[in-house]
């Protein structure tokens, strides 16, 4: 009898599993608990019924119920890798990470191939960036021709972000989706986010850009906004940046963006009422005051930038900023005194370095301003400031070949700054290469102040070409400029900016 009723129970566990299966497969969580609850008590030593009982708990949001489902199916059979795996998920969930960790170790010691278990080790050593490590468990679960990695959005991100940490560009561009391919919004926006943050603006531009218009939130129009911004579109990035604020008008990231693209553009006057409004929104944040500060201090508000400055925290960036108020009042003592106090407070500060470096030149210190300089440009060799007032400074010194090659690399990286093309231009002609100081000054959009020194530095370049006639007429441009300019000094320009 005792046989029989063996045999009998083994045929019922079987019936079961597969009807529970069924269900599972079509979705149906709570049809296959009703069929598994009573089969664990039927069946209390079927590791499989456990293992199904913990799935469909686990689907249902029991989660404990689950766990505790599938710790019985372990100790049912401590061999069989599905169960582990399962619970591993679970505890994923939870953030139970290390506990997780060994669970899925075992389940691949027990089963080098378990897909699943493979792609969660990924998962849990691509978020403690261990990538080499990660990305060795993605591949051994099949890397890039899983169904199950590119199925599963969280996971296909995150061997995408491992592809990129060590190198393998080509692959990570290989795995993205086709823009036509119907994604969710989510996985196109971690994508979009990933690219942009490994310099793959364009491409990260077509992740974010393939999101239907109905699903692109805020987040997705300024993301989109920063990807413009990085490549120099600033049009386009405005564009984006406003999108943003339609979508969300408290968005204080958007107002400060949509300035920084018009300082970045030289357009300093519609920078300022921007940084403002992001300021109104985010009144703590040192680099909004920081950035508007600057502005008004290009623009020569002074008093406007001195009174918002004083009634702010010390904070490295903002006794940067009063450094620089003080500066263009000529007040150097003072302005070297900022400086010196935000290195004090922040010693790998490159604002503060250069701002030091420009107050102590204006002291007639160009030795001592260059050494500086030098001392930022070994720690930031791309600092495109720093090369640039470093290439000034050489230049005024009559050494041509440093300045060149530090401006050569200033303009290189950031060709929109006029100053850093007018500097080039001068070694050029002062290098002796006319030709190649004529073709850079006729390429630059100058306005402003810069327009005196441009006519003139054009005016030299022609005459060193021998051709007259062209410098006469730019020399006729440059009194035009300096008479427009005594007469403006009859009218004392405003410290105060109204806003």
């Amino acid at each position: 009898m005792t046989l029989l009723w063996i045999a009998l129970s083994a045929s019922a566990c079987l019936s079961e599993i597969s009807l529970a299966s069924r269900a599972l497969q079509g979705g149906e969580a709570r049809r296959a608990a009703e069929i598994l609850e009573p089969a664990a008590t039927k069946c209390p030593s079927s590791p499989e019924v456990f293992d199904l009982l913990g799935i469909s708990s686990d689907l249902l949001g029991r989660t404990s119920q689950a766990q505790q489902a599938f710790r019985r199916a372990i100790e049912l059979d401590p061999r069989a890798p599905r169960p582990r795996t399962n619970l591993a998920t679970s505890l994923m969930r939870e953030g139970k990470e290390s506990d997780a960790l060994s669970e899925l170790e075992t389940a691949v010691r027990l089963e080098p191939s378990n897909a699943a278990a493979n792609a969660n080790l990924g998962a849990i050593f691509t978020q403690r960036r261990e990538y080499e490590r990660a990305l060795r468990y993605f591949e051994a679960a099949g890397g890039e021709k899983s169904a199950g990695l590119s199925a599963d959005p969280r996971l296909l991100v995150q061997l995408a972000e491992c592809l990129l940490a060590t190198g393998r560009q080509k692959r990570a561009l290989d795995l993205l989706p086709a823009p036509s391919a119907r994604h969710p919004a989510s996985l196109r926006f971690s994508l979009g986010v990933l690219l942009a943050r490994n310099g793959l603006y364009r491409e990260a531009i077509v992740q974010l850009e393939s999101i239907p218009g109905s699903d692109a939130d805020a987040a997705v129009c300024f993301n989109l906004g920063l990807a413009h911004s990085r490549l120099r579109r600033h049009a386009a990035a405005r564009r984006w940046y406003f999108a943003a604020i339609d979508r969300d008008p408290q968005h204080a990231d958007a107002y400060f963006h949509v300035g920084l693209d018009y300082a970045e553009s030289g357009d300093g006057p519609r920078a300022i009422p921007w940084f403002f409004r992001a300021r109104r929104m985010d009144p703590r944040r040192a680099e909004i005051l920081y950035a508007l500060s600057e502005e008004l201090i290009a623009g020569r508000y002074f008093q406007t930038a001195g009174a918002l400055l004083a009634d702010s925290a010390g904070t490295p960036l903002l006794e940067t900023a009063k450094g620089d108020c003080e500066l263009g009042q000529h007040r150097i003592a003072e302005a070297e005194s900022h400086y010196r106090r935000a290195l004090e407070l922040d010693p790998s500060l490159a604002a503060g370095t250069i701002g030091l470096a420009r107050a102590l030149a204006a002291a007639e210190k160009r030795p001592e301003a260059l050494e500086e300089l030098r001392r930022l440009l070994a720690r930031e060799p791309a600092n495109t400031t720093a090369l640039a007032e470093a290439g000034r400074l050489e230049l005024e010194s009559g050494d041509w070949k440093a300045a060149l090659g530090r401006l050569e690399r200033a303009w290189t990286a950031d060709p929109g700054k006029t100053q850093v093309g007018l500097d080039l231009a001068r070694c050029y002609r002062r290098s002796g290469q006319p030709g190649r100081a004529l073709e850079l000054l006729l390429s630059l959009r100058v306005k402003g102040a810069d327009g005196g020194f441009y006519y003139y530095e054009l005016a030299r370049v022609y005459t060193d070409l021998k051709r007259p006639a062209d410098a006469e007429r730019e020399m006729r441009e440059v009194q035009r400029i300096e008479k427009a300019g005594q007469e403006a000094l009859r009218f004392v320009p405003p410290a105060i900016y109204i806003h």
